[in-house]
């Protein structure tokens, strides 16, 4: 994963790719760098009941998932209290959408697929592309959108806040296909319901997945062990035990690990 934060707002083509090297396998185990983690809940049933309120939406683009791990993702969010999920097709070909076999807008899934059309359509209406000169990641998603996933996905999160809003959701994720969020004291409802009200923004740490097998097909059941993000652990080293770890110390440790 080359990101290492998500974020959550509040409510009112084709990427390059570069050569890669051969995959290599390796052993992993829970150690100093990795941390072991299994589902927290065996049925949404298992979930505390919430206690406050708030309308939440997840919003995310794929091209290419696996199908079984995209209707895990879906299954997942909308089990642990998002209402609403976004989701957005980079491929927007006839075989990718027959072979995910998802119902649009059943079970609060909406599905918008990003053909010519769509792009034609948002390019016309976006805000970001009218105010491009306002700010660089608007120029960005106005000037790459063709060629740059990460900018296709700035217009997608843009369109979906303007559907959410006018959903009436409080809330509204922003994660990759990859990603799950992961309530640990709190129901997600709770959890964002209880942010001050001049809280516009929140944003996540991510643990990078560390897979145990050269091919996963959906690594929301097959992958158990990730790594542990530099934000969030100390380090042993000159700064204190405050300071957050370096970049060169926590490799050293996921190579001791690997």
């Amino acid at each position: 994963r080359s990101h290492r934060r998500s974020g959550c707002t509040r409510g009112p083509g084709q990427a390059e790719h570069s050569p890669q090297p051969e995959p290599v396998a390796v052993t992993v185990e829970p150690g100093p760098a990795l941390s072991s983690w299994s589902p927290p809940l065996a049925s949404a049933d298992d979930l505390p009941t919430p206690r406050l309120s708030a309308r939440l939406g997840v919003v995310t683009m794929c091209a290419g998932a696996p199908a079984s791990a995209v209707r895990s993702h879906l299954a997942y969010h909308r089990a642990i209290g998002f209402e609403r999920v976004f989701l957005y097709l980079d491929d927007a070909s006839d075989e990718y959408w027959q072979s995910l076999a998802l119902p649009d807008g059943g079970d609060g899934v909406v599905v918008t697929r990003c053909d010519t059309a769509f792009w034609r359509r948002l390019l016309r209406t976006s805000a970001m592309v009218a105010r491009r000169s306002e700010q660089s990641v608007f120029e960005d998603a106005a000037r790459w959108w063709e060629t740059e996933v990460q900018s296709r996905q700035s217009l997608c999160v843009e369109h979906a806040v303007v559907r959410a809003s006018a959903e009436g959701l409080d809330w509204l994720l922003h994660i990759d296909i990859d990603e799950a969020f992961l309530p640990c004291r709190l129901h997600p409802v709770d959890f964002f319901g209880s942010l001050p009200a001049a809280t516009e923004q929140v944003f996540f740490s991510n643990l990078e997945a560390a897979p145990e097998a050269l091919h996963v097909s959906d690594w929301f059941r097959e992958v158990s062990l990730f790594k542990l993000n530099a934000a969030l652990v100390a380090d042993a080293s000159p700064g204190g035990p405050s300071a957050p770890p370096s970049s060169a110390s926590l490799d050293a440790l996921w190579r001791r690990v690997a």
